[in-house]
């Protein structure tokens, strides 16, 4: 955590299960450090419960897994252009 704090990312992509954390509380967690920051979480369990649980927390997108690295580029650079409109 205090590498978001200090470090500056221009975005972050995490999983929903993480070995020592619930992804989905980590969005809450960096976006009250840095709300500006824009989180994408990807998860290989989607549901559209834990779709909406992550918007509402902050998260900038929701992609369930599989997904194809051309699939993943085409939602960060969506997700960063949002950004700089």
């Amino acid at each position: 955590m205090r590498r978001v704090e200090k470090d500056t990312y221009g975005l972050v992509l995490l999983d929903t299960r993480l070995p020592d954390m619930n992804g989905l509380e980590l969005v809450s967690r960096i976006k009250n450090m840095r709300p500006d920051l824009p989180i994408l979480v990807v998860t290989g369990y989607a549901s559209i419960e834990s779709a909406v649980e992550a918007v509402r927390r902050g998260a900038a997108d929701y992609m369930a897994k599989p997904f194809t690295p051309k699939e993943l580029s085409q939602l960060v650079s969506r997700t960063l252009g949002r950004r700089r409109e």
